[in-house]
């Protein structure tokens, strides 16, 4: 679906409200159609021929591991007020058209957010008004294009647009959750993201649901529970400190259990060598006191950790 696609679903919409309202005051704001628009276009990925997978594999072969994560939220993507700020560049017959329009003219811009909440915007709208009984109202909108197109066609696709967007996170170099982190506070509060795993399927788990003592935050998608007892919702987690202080516990967590995963894999490596070389020796010789020793002390530090690690373990 062209991005043209979805301006025409949202000039049908908008001429359908006409129609049907009872009174100006029904008919369609900037706030209102603005989120239109960010539904139309929401809907034109997700009915996309292009499918999930296939934008997660993209993802792992561009540095830029998408995990569970929703692809708008991924690309983080989102449409947005631009108020009356004309855009910095537009073909002739745009301005042309804006400058014979009688009504007043507000701008929508589609994009996604880069470092400290900067805005790259990638296409743009004029929410052209009208007044009935002293009420202004969005009438219609217009795709806005630059004077100089930097694009190809395809590249005003819904998808070519989200892969667009995809590009630049993944050429920042960041994680996942570090470039959703630096997104404004509204856009994390609308498209909440598990630490762990990415995904949008967190959510408070009430005490009731598991018989515990209390309500706490969890994924549904990869079990995590946030650490913090005091983040209990979607809300506390979009917090950007709260968030990056979850990520860090996440990550140390997993620094660790990976250095014991190696010294585990190491540790019975060198068991299993220790044994072949004892028995390799034993073949040809008797151990010296000393090395019988070292032996004798090396079976007793075993068993003293053994012991430790069924404690740990819970004794399994």
């Amino acid at each position: 679906m062209m991005i043209s696609d979805v301006t025409e679903g949202l000039n049908k919409w908008l001429e359908f409200k006409r129609r049907v309202s009872d009174s100006p005051n029904d008919l369609p704001n900037k706030e209102a159609t603005i989120k239109r628009l960010q539904q139309l276009f929401s809907d034109a990925i997700h009915n996309s021929q292009l499918s999930q997978p296939a934008i997660y594999d993209w993802g792992k072969k561009h540095s830029y591991d998408i995990q569970e994560a929703d692809v708008l939220t991924a690309a983080l993507v989102e449409v947005v007020d631009a108020k009356a700020e004309m855009p910095a560049s537009m073909r002739d017959e745009d301005i042309a058209f804006l400058d014979n329009y009688g009504g007043k003219v507000t701008f929508a811009k589609l994009g996604c957010w880069g470092a400290d909440e900067t805005f790259v915007i990638i296409c743009q709208w004029a929410l052209l008004y009208q007044e009935a009984e002293e009420v202004q109202y969005v009438h219609a909108v217009r795709e806005i294009h630059d004077s100089e197109p930097k694009d190809s066609e395809s590249d005003f696709s819904a998808m070519g647009i989200v892969l667009k967007a995809l590009r630049f996170q993944a050429m920042r170099g960041l994680s996942l959750q570090v470039c959703w982190a630096a997104a404004p506070y509204s856009f994390r509060r609308e498209h909440p993201m598990c630490p762990c795993c990415g995904s949008p399927n967190i959510r408070t788990m009430r005490a009731g649901e598991f018989e515990t003592g209390g309500d706490w935050l969890g994924c549904d998608a990869c079990d995590w529970v946030a650490h913090d007892t005091e983040t209990k919702t979607t809300f506390d987690l979009a917090d950007r400190d709260e968030f990056l202080k979850e990520l860090a516990y996440i990550q140390k967590k997993n620094r660790q259990e990976s250095e014991l995963r190696e010294a585990i894999a190491q540790a019975k490596k060198a068991s299993k060598n220790i044994e072949k070389l004892v028995v390799s020796y034993r073949k040809e010789h008797l151990p010296d006191s000393e090395m019988a020793k070292d032996l004798l002390d090396l079976s007793k530090e075993l068993e003293a950790t053994s012991k430790k690690m069924r404690g740990l373990t819970g004794g399994k």
